[in-house]
């Protein structure tokens, strides 16, 4: 539901791609989702919004929430 949502969001490509990124960080956990972006960095670009990168790791850094 979360995926339906940023596709039928008003928001720029980018900010659909760290949106994403956050909600995979809680799915698959910060390490799966660097060596993933590692691995399609080339595909990926440059950032083109570092202060964005920097809040998606503060994110991915606090302590995870378990789901009940």
């Amino acid at each position: 539901m979360a995926v339906e949502a940023l596709a039928a969001g008003e928001m720029t490509v980018t900010q659909k791609s760290y949106a994403l990124g956050l909600l995979l960080v809680d799915v698959v956990g910060p390490e799966v989702l660097q060596s993933a972006v590692t691995a399609l960095d080339q595909e990926i670009g440059p950032d083109p919004e570092p202060a964005v990168r920097a809040a998606a790791r503060t994110r991915a850094a606090a302590p995870q929430r378990l789901s009940t």
